[in-house]
């Protein structure tokens, strides 16, 4: 019988230090399976972020740009230097819709043909993201003193809702990857947004709900059920947008 699992090549021999359950490992490994797949060959990938996106092993043999800010300015920066070069930008939404909201919001309204990935990690208690509702976290370690958040309001702000909204994006989904089904749902979307700017030469948003395992005190195992039980009526999954 033949294998029906295998990790990409560009993924061989590398050791993840992601906490296990928040997910981003999968998602890491399904783009990696998708420039594979497609034979993309020519990619620019620039993880950004405070934490997680930005300070991860285990990205593999990718060509990796890591700022610190402007995140979607460099990226459409590269495209534009590089049309030929396929330009993926994974972040969180700390980086992407709190430190770096006006970038990220007229990169996906100048249409600039990229594919962008927004990590939105919901887990308990405080964050001062925007896009995060009262009471989530976006990855935080716990405070030293509860606050509430004064940039948000009860239920958040829904970004790939205002990406959507915005005339120049093209393709705006949000996924999940708390059980096989969703995952082959993100691999789907993720494989489209990657064919719209390359394809169509336009904007693509992918926002993938996480769970930040570490502050929130979730158990790995029961991530799952937290997703489906606490989030997806806040935030539910699919096409937004596809045009």
């Amino acid at each position: 019988m033949s294998p029906q699992y295998r990790l990409p090549s560009s993924l061989e021999n590398e050791i993840s230090d992601l906490c296990p359950g928040c997910l981003q490992g999968i998602a890491i490994r399904l783009l990696a399976e998708l420039l594979e797949e497609m034979a993309i060959d020519h990619v620019r990938l620039l993880p950004l972020g405070t934490d997680c996106p930005v300070g991860a092993q285990g990205w593999g043999e990718f060509t990796v740009f890591r700022p610190p800010f402007a995140g979607s300015a460099m990226s459409a920066g590269i495209k534009r230097m590089m049309p030929e070069q396929t330009v993926l930008l994974y972040q969180g939404e700390g980086s992407g819709m709190a430190t770096n909201v006006s970038d990220t919001i007229h990169t996906a309204n100048r249409g600039d043909a990229l594919t962008v990935v927004s990590i939105k990690n919901l887990s308990e208690p405080s964050s001062s993201a925007p896009a995060m509702p009262m009471g989530f976290s976006g990855g935080m370690r716990q405070p030293m003193m509860s606050f509430t958040n004064p940039l948000s309001g009860p239920g958040g702000l829904k970004t790939a809702e205002a990406i959507a909204a915005l005339p120049h994006s093209k393709y705006v989904a949000r996924v999940s990857l708390h059980n096989p089904k969703e995952i082959r749902k993100a691999k789907a979307a993720l494989k489209k947004a990657l064919e719209v700017q390359i394809y169509d030469n336009g904007y693509a948003f992918v926002e993938i709900l996480m769970v930040c395992t570490d502050p929130s005190g979730v158990e790995p195992a029961a991530v799952g059920d937290y997703i489906e039980n606490k989030l997806l009526e806040s935030y539910p999954l699919g096409e937004i947008k596809n045009v």
